[in-house]
């Protein structure tokens, strides 16, 4: 009987043994164990509270070592090379350069919330963690799955990768992909990978801690969770950008569709905030939809809004009068109310005015709108006046609202009305000082262009023009603008073949527009031209996002070929 208790006991011991391995990654190094984060003796993580990224604790990433030679190697031929970051796009996803070739990587195994072209709870915070890592890194080195054979994702346009980064010099490598998972910023989604073993325990062992992800309690402080948005001018926006854009507020905006840009994405404008007046005194109460009660006459005999007293005496008016039944009882013949609101706005100040009215001045405020508009083109046509929800962001100095979708556009009116074009005589007035032209759409005149740069991930370039004063700004041409040359041709070479930048303008079926144009995605074609006329959208452009040296400068975003016409000499 002794004995039988004996074995008994013999096999609990060597069971509890067993147990308290960590399965996935090295058990067989007892010289190193795995801290396991169930919470006994990962930390003070608190599921109710927000966590911070050094709070997390990562052993499978500390653990797993880059045990495959990469020296000399090329990812794109051989499966795993060194490469440099070109830009971090998202959580799972960056551009990187590997000697001339620009290429994007989707991050293997992995799917952190959006950030770009939608926003979705984490997405911001995912994006700055592996932004964070790529930017600092020593090195970095990109490893293809040895077990799946698919080198492209769906989309055909990235490769699909295992990014391992050196921190500092003398440290380890870390695989990206796995520290994402251990930081609950992504599920696993890894099954059949090389690393399906490391990805899946480190997701299961996350998932108890219940964190980011996997909490649906605790809520992303950059995420805006309301239903709607909140309705703002595109004013207000531009006016409080920056404010607005640490975190992923979502609004609600209103203008002219004066710009398609693309397939995807439009560009709205609508004319500065009207001001509540009283003769030349400002009432500083916008007039707003957020904001449409009238002023009213108040206790004390003064213009009153809301609560506050505006310390404005209302000449001969009664307690308890709205600004328009002030002006009806001052006037023989007075407007009907809806009447006199059409006509309430002054583009003027008019110190007559002894009631109150709305100065508006003759200024423009532009912002883009991107998103998932396929099959919506009707929604979106020039001239419409259109309102839209979205989440507010910003790129490079240019403010947007992202993750518009068909529900997100209503259109307010469709009787078209001519969009406002600045008519910019001196490029020299385009500084990053002028803040009140950024994103405003003008019009410039006798362009030379003298050189430029090609995109080196898509379709796009930029051209490097100066005035007929030898003043300079570029233009920039987004790889979505359709900018189309002669039928002539299948194709047409409009880059030397030894130049470092050489693309071609082609005619392939697959580019051809409506009148059987082709595509020219090369800046040379229009080196030495002259632009009498072009028309685009002011914008900011900092390299510093495609991790690049930051160098913020102004350039004018064309979108419609329509918008430039060329001087013949």
């Amino acid at each position: 009987m002794k004995k039988i208790w004996l074995f008994i006991l013999m096999g609990l011991f060597l069971f509890g043994i067993t147990s308290c391995e960590m399965p996935g990654v090295n058990n067989n190094n007892n010289d190193n164990p795995i801290v396991d984060p169930s919470g006994q003796s990962g930390g003070n993580i608190d599921p109710t509270q927000i966590v911070k990224d050094e709070d997390m604790v990562t052993p499978y990433t500390d653990q797993l070592k880059l045990n495959r030679s990469f020296a000399g190697k090329s990812f794109i031929n051989d499966g795993i090379g060194e490469v440099k970051l070109y830009v971090s796009t998202d959580g799972d996803t960056a551009q990187f350069t590997e000697g001339s070739f620009n290429f994007t990587a989707r991050f293997n195994g992995v799917d952190t919330p959006e950030s770009t072209y939608k926003v979705e709870p984490w997405g911001k915070s995912a994006s700055r963690f592996t932004k964070s890592k790529l930017t600092t890194a020593y090195k970095i080195v990109l490893q293809r799955d040895e077990i799946k054979t698919q080198v492209l994702d769906s989309t055909l346009k990235r490769y699909l990768a295992w990014v391992w980064y050196q921190p500092t010099a003398d440290s380890d490598f870390r695989l990206l992909n796995l520290e994402l998972v251990e930081q609950s910023y992504t599920t696993s989604k890894a099954s059949g990978s090389m690393y399906a073993e490391q990805m899946m325990e480190a997701d299961l062992k996350v998932q108890k801690l219940g964190v980011r992800v996997y909490n649906n309690t605790v809520k992303d402080p950059d995420y805006d969770y309301s239903e709607t948005g909140k309705y703002l001018s595109i004013q207000e926006i531009r006016e409080n950008a920056e404010e607005y854009g640490q975190s992923a507020i979502k609004v609600i905006v209103r203008g002219i569709v004066a710009r398609k840009v693309g397939s995807y994405s439009a560009y709205i404008q609508q004319q500065a905030d009207g001001v509540w007046y009283v003769g030349e005194t400002c009432l500083n109460v916008k007039q707003s939809e957020e904001t449409p009660d009238m002023p009213y006459v108040g206790e004390n005999g003064n213009w009153w809004y809301g609560d506050v007293d505006t310390e404005i005496k209302a000449v001969n008016g009664n307690v308890g009068q709205t600004a328009y039944q002030y002006y009806a009882a001052q006037e023989e013949t007075p407007l009907e109310e809806l009447e006199w609101m059409q006509g309430l706005e002054h583009n003027e100040i008019n110190g007559s005015l002894n009631y109150p009215y709305v100065y508006r001045p003759l200024e423009w405020y532009g912002i883009y709108l991107y998103g998932g508009f396929s099959g919506q083109a009707s929604k979106l046509t020039i001239g419409y006046e259109v309102k839209v929800g979205g989440n507010f962001s910003m790129y490079a100095g240019s403010i947007q609202v992202t993750g518009v979708t068909a529900k997100g556009i209503e259109v307010l009116n469709r009787e078209k009305q001519e969009p406002h074009i600045y008519d910019i005589q001196d490029v020299t007035t385009l500084t990053l000082e002028n803040t009140q032209k950024f994103n405003t759409l003008v019009e410039l005149h006798n362009l030379y262009v003298y050189g430029g740069y090609n995109t080196k991930t898509s379709d796009g370039f930029t051209l490097y023009c100066r005035d007929s004063k030898n003043n300079r700004i570029n233009i920039r041409v987004d790889g979505n603008t359709a900018i189309h040359t002669t039928k002539d041709g299948e194709y047409i070479t409009v880059a030397d073949s030894t130049a470092t930048t050489a693309k071609k303008g082609y005619y392939s079926e697959a580019k051809l527009d409506a009148d059987g144009y082709g595509l020219v995605n090369c800046y040379q074609y229009f080196v030495g031209m002259t632009f009498e006329s072009l028309k685009g959208i002011v914008a900011v452009y900092d390299p510093a996002v495609e991790g690049e040296e930051s160098n913020a400068q102004v350039q004018i975003m064309l979108t419609l070929v329509s918008d430039i016409t060329l001087k013949v000499e």
